[in-house]
């Protein structure tokens, strides 16, 4: 008997509808060791506080050597006075203008709101907003302490 018949749509759904083969890429292109040791680092440590909120995933590698990034404790807004000089070069006299290769990068929008008048003419970022960008310097503000109340 020729036609459609329900039966053989329900079998002909259930090929389709498979789980596909998943595939991981580990080899970054964009950026270099010394960025990905450290976010390697923090998923590393994200999977063993909540194993059941993050995915489990091999490293990432590349192929390009970079400088470790640098972790500051400021405390102070004048402390954020050293991290200008630090970001300087040698003819600006501490006077840093963040520019287009600078980033801050903050989890919200209140955090924006709230940045030290040190960092007024940068360009601040949530996380989202700076997806995909790239930068010379990134400046994680009050990444790790900043928490939202759910």
């Amino acid at each position: 008997q020729e036609g459609f018949q329900i039966r053989d749509v329900d079998k002909k759904r259930k090929n389709v509808l498979e789980a596909p083969s998943q595939i991981q890429l580990t080899q970054n292109f964009r950026t270099h060791n010394g960025v990905l040791r450290l976010a390697n680092s923090v998923v590393g440590w994200m999977t063993r506080l909540f194993p059941d909120m993050i995915d489990k995933l091999d490293k990432e590698t590349s192929d390009k050597e970079g400088s470790q990034p640098i972790f500051l404790a400021c405390d102070q807004p004048s402390e954020l006075k050293q991290l200008r000089l630090m970001l300087s070069d040698d003819n600006s006299n501490g006077n840093v203008m963040f520019g287009w290769n600078q980033a801050i990068i903050v989890l919200s929008d209140d955090e924006k709101k709230n940045l030290p008048e040190e960092f007024e003419e940068a360009v601040v970022l949530t996380v989202q907003e700076a997806k995909g960008l790239e930068f010379d310097h990134v400046i994680l503000y009050n990444f790790f302490q900043a928490t939202s109340e759910d």
